[in-house]
């Protein structure tokens, strides 16, 4: 489930504990006192004074048609990114020699590390890394996995040896939030393909950090990304566009460095995390502004009390 985190200081500066939900995996009512999306199982409906938050247009619309909400009572608030922390530029050296990567380019980074979910597509991360490996033989795919997924490391490590990628294929440990802007300043390019997504804040983190995207042609992506400007955009399950886009980039540096340069710029202009915070202030003061809203967020918090 998604989440928007909520600095502290909004609730001192306001006062009161309003709710915005997002329409996620059904109904999720955000509880900004402890920054956490709990599922709820009372339609939004029942509280008309409340802001639903989506993520992206494509959800917006989804939910809006489904949902009988008033259009202007659902908004969309992009995923925020910390500019800071997520960056081009940071020092990789000391871990391109950690991960054995010094003889390597380009490196590819996966980093969708729920390794054994279908959706995610990493079979055709596989094959299509292959048939580009082929091609570039100092090429190294780095697979990010979580480690108590060990059934699907298994079976990519199986599917890697069959291709015949040996060592150019990596299976690592997926890393924290902190060590995450390095690994995205490893990559010469990342690839993140899933069949379905609603909105993952991945590709902009790594956008962020000038590493030029592969994506997958969904609804969401085509509010971000233009084929060949920003990233370069492929069909579900697509192997050979896959490894055609992998051609594609490292066959003309200057536009790749291009297209990553790009995806900063997207990052730095809609999804800066400090003017998603103010967006998200503003919401909450929009709320406030309205006695009816502030009776409505007084009956859900008592709701829940009575529940607990």
């Amino acid at each position: 489930m998604g989440h928007i985190d909520v600095m502290p200081s909004i609730l001192n500066v306001l006062g009161v504990d309003p709710d915005l939900t997002e329409p996620l995996e059904g109904t999720s009512a955000f509880q900004p006192r402890s920054s956490l999306l709990v599922s709820s199982p009372y339609p939004t409906s029942r509280w008309p004074g409340l802001l639903i938050v989506s993520p992206s247009e494509q959800v917006r619309l989804s939910y809006w048609s489904t949902s009988g909400d008033a259009a202007d009572r659902i908004r969309v608030l992009s995923r925020g990114v910390d500019l800071v922390r997520y960056r081009p530029g940071l020092d990789r050296a000391a871990w391109r020699r950690r991960l054995r990567l010094e003889g390597a380019f380009p490196v590819i980074l996966s980093p969708r590390y729920q390794v054994d979910e279908a959706l995610y597509n990493h079979d055709i991360v596989i094959e299509g890394f292959a048939a580009f490996q082929r091609r570039v033989p100092a090429a190294v795919c780095v697979q990010l996995y979580e480690t108590r997924r060990e059934a699907g490391r298994a079976r990519l490590a199986k599917l890697a040896a069959a291709r015949g990628l040996g060592d150019a294929y990596r299976l690592v440990p997926a890393v924290d939030n902190a060590t995450m802007p390095m690994f995205y300043n490893l990559a010469d390019a990342v690839v993140s393909i899933p069949s379905s997504d609603g909105f993952p804040v991945t590709v902009l983190e790594a956008s962020a950090c000038g590493a030029p995207m592969v994506v997958s042609d969904l609804p969401f992506c085509a509010e971000w990304f233009q084929h060949g400007v920003n990233g370069l955009v492929v069909p579900v399950r697509d192997a050979e566009a896959v490894c055609a886009a992998l051609s594609t980039l490292f066959a003309d540096d200057e536009r790749r460095r291009s297209i990553g340069g790009a995806g900063r710029r997207l990052v730095e202009a809609r999804a800066d995390a400090r003017r998603c915070m103010d967006e998200l202030e503003g919401m909450y003061r929009e709320l406030l502004a309205s006695a009816a809203a502030r009776k409505e967020v007084q009956n859900v918090w008592d709701l829940r009390a009575l529940q607990r």
